[in-house]
């Protein structure tokens, strides 16, 4: 009888007993969902940029004949007729920059100049700094009265690019924890996607809004005439 009281005892306390191994395998297990989630997001963010960067390109080849098209018959009107009406003027150079704001004083201006397309972009990009002043005597692209001095386009620009930096370390705050930081996948998950869509956002804003002041330094620099000597000034 004792045997097998004995044997019934040491069987109950073999059954409860936890395994060794169980709580090891258990963040075995958690971790290999971890990388396995970690290459899924990584692996479908690839393959969207991939065909983002290739519908763009497509759609930047076609874009490029029709403004090539738009250019030429535009300019060859405008050499053509002098007189052309200050309305039409206005919205072929609205038309040729892509921006309704800019008139047809400014487009005659940038148009004017060395390298005019880029200096064309640059201006619509960085139109918040800059102003056109039509001068006679010295027409000419120039900075805001808020932006003319070196110091203030320093401290938004290191501001800006700041701000990039800690956006986007908040959006990628959840891979750097790890799915461990939070109570479940999910959380983590929707955690992940959350401070994707707002931060990097926010990063993207700061970023361009830091390139915007360095285009309008380059522009307001190198703007030359090209009915002007090599080293005259717009």
């Amino acid at each position: 009888f004792l045997t097998v009281s004995g044997f019934s005892t040491g069987l109950t306390k073999a059954k409860l007993k936890k395994p060794p191994n169980q709580s090891g395998s258990t963040e075995g297990g958690m971790m290999d969902v971890e990388t396995i989630y970690k290459g899924v997001l990584t692996a479908s963010a690839l393959l969207g940029i991939g065909s983002v960067v290739y519908a763009h390109l497509l759609g930047k080849w076609g874009r490029m004949k029709e403004d090539y098209k738009f250019a030429k018959d535009f300019l060859a009107d405008l050499n053509s007729d002098k007189e052309m009406h200050p309305y039409q003027r206005a919205k072929g150079y609205q038309a040729l920059a892509g921006d309704p704001k800019i008139s047809a004083d400014e487009g005659d201006f940038l148009l004017s100049l060395h390298s005019c397309e880029e200096a064309l972009r640059y201006y619509v990009l960085a139109r918040d700094y800059l102003e056109h002043v039509p001068d006679p005597d010295h027409q000419r692209i120039q900075f805001k009265a808020n932006y003319k001095s070196k110091f203030s386009r320093q401290w938004r620009k290191a501001l800006y690019y700041a701000g990039y930096v800690g956006w986007a370390v908040l959006a990628m705050l959840p891979l750097i924890l790890g799915v461990a930081a939070f109570k479940s996948l999910g959380l983590w998950l929707a955690t992940y996607l959350v401070c994707g869509a707002i931060f990097l956002l926010m990063g993207v804003l700061s970023l361009r809004a830091g390139l915007k002041i360095g285009v309008a330094e380059t522009l307001v620099r190198t703007q030359r005439s090209r009915y002007l000597p090599k080293n005259g000034t717009a």
